[in-house]
């Protein structure tokens, strides 16, 4: 490839800064790295290629559901928990949502009459 114009011709002339096609005396700037471990060079990255078409639709998917299954009173200061169990496509949650701790007692009410 011409290094001044990018034609696909071999017939720069070395140095001399002129291609033999004349369209350009301007040089294309051009990358290229060299992997010292296995000596591959790797030219320059061309530009990015057009939209391909759009694929076929793929088939429907299985649709899953959600329900609570048991919601259970765990003891104060435990960890709350969830777990959950498949049946055929429902996915079935069970919590265990622990007691909170007991408060401090509260004033003491007025007298009844």
């Amino acid at each position: 490839m011409c290094i001044f114009c990018g034609c696909n011709n071999r017939c720069c002339n070395g140095c001399s800064n002129r291609c033999c096609c004349n369209r350009s005396l301007r040089p294309i700037l051009r990358t290229t790295t060299v992997v010292p471990s296995s000596n591959i060079i790797v030219g320059p990255v061309g530009p990015t290629g057009a939209t391909g078409p759009t694929g076929p639709t793929g088939a429907t998917g299985t649709a899953f559901t959600f329900s609570i299954g048991t919601v259970t009173t765990g003891a104060p200061g435990t960890q709350a928990s969830v777990t959950s169990q498949l049946v055929g496509t429902n996915y079935v949650l069970n919590f265990v949502i622990p007691q909170g701790a007991t408060g401090p007692t509260g004033p003491t009410g007025a007298t009844g009459a």
